[in-house]
C-alpha cells in the first residue's frame, strides 16, 4: 500500500513535466500522452529498481529512451536540434530549462541529478550554442556582436 501511494505521489508531481518534454520532442500530443503513459507504468513496475537507482533519474532515462524511440512513430516529428549536436542530458536540461521554463532545481528534480550538475549542463549547452552561432547554427538576441544566445526559435507550431 505505501509503495503504491509514493508512486502515485511521484506520478503526480512528474507527470506534466514528463509530458510536456515529450510532446516538444514529438510534436504530437497525442502520442506523447501514451508515450507518458507506457513511461511510468514501467517506473510503477520497477518501482524497487527506481527507488535504488533514485526515481527521477530512473524514469527520465526510460523517458527519455522512450520518446527517442518514439520519434519514429511520430506524424511530423519536430527537427532534433540540440539532440543532433550535443549529449543528450545537455540538451534535455536546455530544453526544460530554457523552452518550458523550468528553474534549474525544478530540472534537476525531473531528471534526477543535482543542482549544480543540471547548471553545468545548461552552461555546456549554451557555451555549444553560442558556438554554433559563430557558424550560423542558432539565432541571437542581437546579430552582429556577441549577444545572448537564444536556444529555441519559437515558431507558431509550438
Amino acid at each position: 500500500m505505501a509503495t503504491g501511494l509514493c508512486f502515485a505521489a511521484f506520478a503526480e508531481l512528474h507527470h506534466g513535466h514528463y509530458e510536456m518534454y515529450a510532446r516538444v520532442r514529438l510534436g504530437d500530443a497525442g502520442l506523447a500522452e501514451r508515450v507518458v503513459a507506457l513511461v511510468l507504468r514501467r517506473t510503477r513496475t520497477e518501482w524497487d529498481r527506481a527507488l535504488r537507482d533514485g526515481p527521477a533519474a530512473f524514469t527520465w532515462c526510460v523517458l527519455r529512451e522512450a520518446v527517442t524511440a518514439a520519434r519514429a512513430l511520430a506524424p511530423a516529428p519536430p527537427p532534433g536540434g540540440l539532440h543532433r549536436v550535443m549529449p543528450d542530458q545537455a540538451a534535455d536540461a536546455a530544453l526544460l530549462h530554457d523552452r518550458l521554463g523550468l528553474a534549474p532545481a525544478a530540472v534537476a528534480a525531473v531528471m534526477g541529478l543535482d543542482e549544480p550538475t543540471v547548471r553545468a549542463r545548461l552552461l555546456a549547452a549554451h557555451r555549444r550554442c553560442a558556438d554554433r552561432v559563430g557558424s550560423g547554427g542558432w539565432r541571437t538576441s542581437h546579430p552582429g556582436r556577441r549577444p545572448k544566445v537564444t536556444i529555441w526559435h519559437h515558431s507558431s507550431s509550438h
